[in-house]
């Protein structure tokens, strides 16, 4: 992951990830969930440290394209090969 600035100068920001990343979504300044479409949520931290929050792979529940309610700090996880959405509300 990079972050790019006005000059368009890339800055590694994290690295290692599967492959499959799928949905970021910011959820503090230079704080990050990312998705995976395997079924894994990671939380980024602003110095590029990482810790999985959630790991659905053994239930099979693809977590794709994420979306997040700041003001609710709800969120949402579609599933699409379970045809739901999941919320979660995150501290």
């Amino acid at each position: 992951m990079y972050k790019i600035n006005i000059n368009k100068q890339a800055t590694k920001i994290a690295g290692g990830f599967e492959n499959g990343l799928d949905g970021i979504v910011m959820v503090a300044p230079g704080e990050f969930i990312i998705s995976n479409y395997t079924g894994i949520l990671y939380y980024l931290e602003a110095d590029g440290s990482r810790q999985v929050l959630l790991d659905t792979q053994a239930e099979k529940l693809m977590t794709n394209d994420i979306s997040y309610d700041n003001s609710t700090k709800t969120l949402y996880v579609p599933a699409f090969n379970k045809n739901i959405v999941i919320a979660y509300r995150v501290r």
